[in-house]
């Protein structure tokens, strides 16, 4: 029986099952910001699938899975590159290394973003973006009128 399942573990069927058991067991510390992405990047694919339907389009689902698996997959290996280099090169605990990890967070919340501003029919986006323009403007034109 043991045989049975060291064997169907080992198969190449699981390999992302596998990768993901290696990230668990071998990079305990970057566990939070994967699962963040790994979240991210389903909340991404359901809300694609939702666009989708909204704009009456037909969905690949095979190709779409296999998107989704390898797009969870090269950013656990991401992660997994960073934090060994990290680990074992660097030997400190830096917080360039979430910095790192927050880039493809920040690209896969905008995707969401863009998806709920399509669904919504609000501009969320453009609408934080005014705001953040303004908070800066107003910084910078503080900014200037001191170095005066």
């Amino acid at each position: 029986m043991l045989q049975q399942i060291t064997s169907l573990f080992t198969t190449l069927k699981l390999w992302f099952l596998q990768l993901i058991g290696v990230f668990i067991i071998w990079f305990e510390p970057a566990r939070e910001l994967a699962i963040m992405l790994v979240v991210f990047v389903i909340i991404d694919a359901i809300l694609d699938v939702w666009v989708c339907i909204d704009k009456k389009e037909k969905i690949n689902f095979k190709a779409f899975l296999i998107k989704q698996i390898k797009d969870i997959t090269l950013f656990l290996i991401y992660i997994l590159v960073i934090h060994y280099f990290q680990t074992s090169y660097l030997k400190e605990d830096l917080a360039i290394f979430k910095l790192m990890v927050g880039i493809p967070l920040v690209a896969l919340f905008s995707g969401i973003v863009e998806n709920i501003e399509h669904l919504t029919g609000i501009k969320v986006a453009t609408q934080a973006k005014e705001i953040v323009s303004n908070v800066f403007g107003t910084l910078k034109s503080k900014i200037e009128q001191k170095d005066k």
